[in-house]
């Protein structure tokens, strides 16, 4: 099954059941997060560079600039 949400930009993104347990498999704490993580896709501050229409990772973080040194690409 997948779950589904639409970014800021417009993309539909989907997060299937498999890829779910593999963000849990490696980051525990969001195990019952799936809510969650569809909720800051409808609602991000900006979006990374990645395979757009699929969620590749997911995991909570303080360390922001180590992120933005991907290309943003919204806004």
């Amino acid at each position: 099954m997948s779950h589904v949400a639409v970014s800021q930009n417009g993309v539909l993104i989907r997060l299937s059941d498999e890829q779910l347990q593999h963000l849990v498999e490696r980051h525990h704490i969001l195990s019952d997060k799936k809510s969650m993580i569809l909720n800051k896709i409808s609602h991000s501050t900006h979006i990374l560079q990645g395979n757009e229409g699929f969620i590749i990772t997911a995991f909570p973080t303080r360390r922001i600039n180590s992120l933005n040194r991907r290309q943003q690409i919204w806004p």
